[in-house]
């Protein structure tokens, strides 16, 4: 995208002159191709733009191009400018995301303009945390699925959250080799789909989504948010930040950390009435959740550095544990 034509987008997205736009700064280009993160200022404010190119097709980095995929993404950025301009306000003294200001879609390009956090004290970004900034993340996680759970249920939003649920990853699903994890895939998938206990989860809940204060942590990156099982958010984010000696170590006491805060974060009718079977449920689902995104893995990457002897155990267990759910 060349300069001149972002700040006419980007003008056209505010309705403003053209000279109110300045500064105009590319931050990051976005995943496989689709377009550029900027920074800019309006008017003596910092913002911040996501620019799609709707046009494009661009190459996947690891082969996975064509239709197929390229509907999905386009989907995904519709959905991620649903969720903020619905929810990013009504989020902020709960669990924080870039505020909303604007969207402007055309047949060749989508813009939405948020509000630029670091120019708001979310500066700093970590890809190894440290006990206190592991513990924001996860405690921020607990706070959006309690508030989705009680207050708010949005159809706009995808039915499915996350972006390697079986439905929307048939292609890869095909690419796996035989064995127990592809032929139990559709069970697996069954499973999360029919957990009574549903909420809105983020949906790609990695580490590098998460920005800091000094005191504080919000997320971003919004395009897969759509109903699922809190655990699996909580699966993502640790596969994303630790080794496999770390889960080993710490996972466990991460899901306690987890569900600690859930239970403060909700309302205390609720908790009366429905703690002891979401908790009973959600945790019985967190090796089924690693099973899952497996399957996904060993169709997209087989070689992913995620696939490892912790992940396996997980699997197996999620595995074993479908004969409690499929009994007859």
């Amino acid at each position: 995208m060349q300069i001149q034509n972002i700040s006419s987008l980007l003008a056209r997205s505010l309705g403003c002159e053209l000279s109110h736009i300045r500064d105009i700064h590319i931050v990051q280009s976005l995943w496989s191709g689709y377009g550029a993160i900027v920074r800019f200022i309006h008017n003596e404010t910092l913002l911040i733009a996501k620019l799609v190119n709707t046009q494009a097709m661009p190459q996947h980095p690891k082969g996975w191009s064509g239709q197929t995929s390229h509907e999905r993404k386009l989907s995904s950025f519709i959905n991620e400018q649903t969720f903020y301009q619905a929810h990013a306000s009504s989020l902020k003294h709960i669990a924080k995301t870039p505020l909303w200001l604007a969207t402007k879609n055309t047949d060749e390009a989508m813009v939405m303009v948020l509000q630029d956090v670091d120019a708001v004290g979310y500066d700093q970004r970590y890809y190894q945390l440290n006990d206190t900034r592991f513990t924001q993340c996860l405690h921020w996680l607990a706070r959006f699925h309690a508030y989705f759970l009680v207050y708010a249920r949005d159809p706009t939003l995808w039915t499915r959250g996350n972006y390697w649920h079986l439905d929307t990853r048939q292609d890869e699903f095909a690419m796996m080799a035989e064995g127990e994890l592809k032929q139990q895939a559709q069970a697996l998938d069954k499973v999360l789909v029919n957990a009574q206990y549903q909420t809105l989860i983020h949906g790609d809940a990695k580490v590098a989504n998460f920005c800091f204060s000094d005191a504080r942590c919000l997320a971003l990156d919004f395009q897969y948010v759509g109903v699922g099982v809190g655990v699996v958010d909580v699966m993502y984010f640790l596969g994303s930040c630790l080794t496999e000696s770390e889960l080993e170590m710490t996972a466990d006491a991460a899901f306690d950390s987890y569900f600690t805060e859930l239970k403060d974060a909700l309302p205390v009718e609720y908790v009366t009435q429905h703690w002891e079977y979401l908790e009973k449920e959600w945790r019985a689902l967190i090796p089924i959740a690693w099973a899952d995104f497996s399957r996904f893995l060993e169709g997209w990457s087989p070689s992913h550095h995620k696939l490892h002897g912790y992940s396996a155990r997980q699997t197996q267990r999620g595995l074993d544990l479908l004969a409690d759910y499929f009994m007859p």
